[in-house]
């Protein structure tokens, strides 16, 4: 889950800064398009049951299907191809470890917490800031 939390997170901090609009807005425009493309799933389609994605539910959660429907909608596809080529990694890679890595836990030693943040690269640019953590479960229980 820690891998995936930072895939993620590498997902947020790619996404461009362009347009005369600023980081911000075009992070509540990406994530607006990535909540309806993902709300509708059901637990039976992305579960701790399901060992490997449908390819279009693949694609809808990792954020292939927002990237082309924000290019189309909301106008991105005018911007530079160089200014999207970031995204589109950070997306693929977040892919590759979905499709490869589904419900598989990253090995940690299990009676450590975890603790990590987030912050945009520009902390000025927004005040978003994540926060992962995974608990401990202690030798005795």
């Amino acid at each position: 889950m820690l891998t995936c939390w930072e895939k993620f997170c590498n997902v947020i901090a790619s996404i461009p800064n362009f347009g005369g609009l600023s980081y911000e807005e075009n992070l509540r425009q990406f994530t607006a398009m990535w909540c309806e493309e993902t709300k509708q799933m059901k637990l039976d389609s992305v579960g701790g049951k399901v060992k490997k994605l449908d390819p279009s539910i693949l694609a809808r959660l990792c954020g292939k299907t927002t990237i082309a429907k924000i290019k189309k909608e909301d106008n991105w596809a005018k911007f530079p191809a160089q200014s999207m080529a970031k995204l589109e990694a950070a997306v693929t890679a977040l892919e590759q470890d979905l499709d490869i890595d589904y419900n598989k836990f990253t090995p940690m030693i299990p009676h450590r917490d975890y603790v990590r943040d987030w912050a945009p690269p520009d902390p000025t640019c927004t005040s978003l800031r994540m926060h992962f953590t995974s608990r401990a479960k202690p030798k005795e229980d």
